[in-house]
């Protein structure tokens, strides 16, 4: 049967149903709400609780780095001063994963000064110089926590690394040869392969640091057979560039010098080693993407994931705020 266009305009305007809300709106705009309220309580969560969980010392470390230079240094086969010549310092830092925590780092440190006959040998223990440290230190502060066989017992507040977030102000920095901590100033900025650091540098005068038995014509006085002289220890200009993010050591210089002496006024009688060491190309190019790297982890964490989250958050705040209202219209 036909229906003619008059009598579909002939019937009652409340025979027509009423169109229906569009719920999918609400579905969506109640989604988007949920998203908005995850992101915006992700981004303080980034900042404030992942990123310091982040600043931590590294446990799993096994790094080499290596100075060379020249220098002079005792030679106990031809009991004599040597010529200057070739030196090379090689420190290795081994991470003792088993005995770390998320709160403890426990580092073991081996670290040898070597002529070019001695380098050859490949036997730390042929060296001109070889030392064994343990360090242990609480991996956000970087300072030494005394546990855990530590040997000797530190000081300071950085060593193979400095703390995160360096400030321009003056550090204790342990001295292996000293025994003690040096103070280490801020001496302005530095460019190393393209990241900038923070200088840090110091010069130590002579300072007693131990005794030693040596016969007496070593030291000119053929007269007496066995003299204990005092060892001391000086250092023409220490300075190290570290990553102020990191607290990583990018590059560094050192010139030491170890002498005896038999009185704290008197000359120096005896050189046991006089050097000027410089971190070589190849470590420094290391160090630098280190620190890039974890500075990269850092900024992610810390900065623009945050950042990232809350602006999308916001984005997905404003969305579900239209579409609500929309809703509310029809």
């Amino acid at each position: 049967m036909s229906v003619s266009t008059g009598q579909i305009l002939d019937q009652p305007a409340d025979e027509f149903p009423e169109p229906a809300a569009p719920r999918h709106l609400s579905r969506i705009g109640l989604v988007l709400t949920a998203v908005a309220a995850f992101l915006l309580v992700l981004a303080p969560l980034l900042h404030w609780y992942a990123l310091p969980n982040l600043r931590k010392t590294p446990i799993d470390t096994n790094t080499t780095t290596v100075f060379t230079g020249s220098g002079s240094v005792f030679d106990t086969k031809a009991v004599a001063v040597s010529p200057v010549q070739d030196l090379t310092l090689t420190r290795r830092v081994v991470g003792n994963v088993a005995q770390s925590s998320p709160t403890r780092a426990v580092m073991d440190i081996s670290t040898q000064i070597d002529t070019a006959a001695t380098l050859a040998l490949g036997d730390p223990r042929k060296s001109v110089q070889w030392t064994v440290e343990r360090w242990v230190t609480d991996r956000r502060t970087n300072l030494p926590l005394h546990s855990h066989g530590e040997t000797p017992v530190f000081s300071g507040e950085a060593y193979l690394k400095f703390p995160f977030g360096l400030v321009k102000r003056p550090y204790a920095y342990w001295d292996s040869t000293l025994g003690g901590t040096v103070t280490l100033d801020f001496q302005g900025t530095a460019t190393v392969n393209g990241r900038v650091g923070y200088r840090y540098g110091a010069v130590l005068g002579a300072t007693k640091v131990g005794t030693q038995q040596v016969p007496g014509k070593l030291l000119g006085l053929a007269d007496r057979s066995q003299v204990v002289a005092d060892r001391y220890y000086a250092n023409a200009g220490f300075s190290v560039v570290v990553d102020p993010v990191t607290g990583t050591v990018m590059d560094a210089r050192t010139q030491p010098q170890v002498t005896l002496r038999t009185s704290e006024d008197g000359p120096d009688l005896l050189v046991l080693l006089r050097a000027d060491l410089t971190m070589t190309a190849e470590t420094r190019d290391g160090q630098v993407r280190t620190a890039q790297a974890a500075a990269r982890k850092l900024e992610l964490v810390g900065t623009t994931a945050p950042l990232a989250a809350g602006a999308a958050g916001l984005a997905c705040l404003l969305a579900a705020g239209v579409l609500l209202r929309r809703r509310a219209s029809l």
